[in-house]
């Protein structure tokens, strides 16, 4: 299993704990200097273009909030597809631009900003997957835990454009449910290839 812009490893050492045979890979060299460089069997400081010219492939590949941070999200993709093991998994995750949320909130829509360079629909997601030989599972649009401090600190930074003091520490403990339904889940299977049925 790999798990593409794994930030700071946390999903791949819970998965590892379980037995699974998974890897991180982080472009972000500050990211993985901070977090990932003592365990350089498991992590690995790369782009997903050396990725694709490696010979390893994978049953399970994860790209978790990646995909709104890459400038050609169609190369991304096919690079994503060559990685995959014949009949393997993809499970992404991408801001979605057709939601209620964003079309409510236009330009004001927060994952509208400097650091998104692609944004997708959940309807442009799909065709983007199907058109390179993925069948598409299930598209979802889940809640995710965020710490209460963290709500706090967003809430001023983001909506009331205010400078964010560090919120009390104890906020952070409290983790809350929250979906504003702007965030498509989907997995995709990969269709095997005539030969690998042979």
């Amino acid at each position: 299993m790999l798990d593409l812009g794994c930030g700071g490893g946390k999903w791949v050492r819970f998965l590892r704990r379980q037995g699974v045979d998974a890897f991180g890979v982080e472009p972000s060299s500050a990211i993985y200097e901070r977090f990932l460089r003592g365990e350089p069997d498991v992590f690995k400081l790369a782009d997903i273009e050396e990725l694709a010219y490696a010979d390893n492939r994978y049953a399970v590949i994860t790209a978790f909030d990646v995909l709104e941070y890459v400038p050609q999200p169609g190369a991304f993709l096919d690079a994503l597809v060559q990685l995959l093991s014949p009949s393997g998994h993809l499970f992404i995750s991408t801001p979605d631009a057709g939601s209620v949320t964003a079309r409510l909130m236009r330009r004001y829509w927060h994952h509208y900003n400097q650091f998104h360079l692609s944004v997708f629909s959940e309807k442009g997601l799909t065709r983007a997957v199907a058109d390179r030989r993925l069948d598409i599972v299930c598209t979802d649009h889940r809640s995710k835990y965020f710490s209460a401090g963290y709500v706090v600190r967003y809430f001023r930074e983001f909506i009331l454009h205010q400078r964010s003091d560090t919120a009390p520490s104890r906020l952070n403990q409290v983790a809350i449910p929250i979906n504003t339904f702007d965030i498509v889940y989907m997995s995709a299977q990969r269709r095997p290839s005539a030969t690998s049925r042979k």
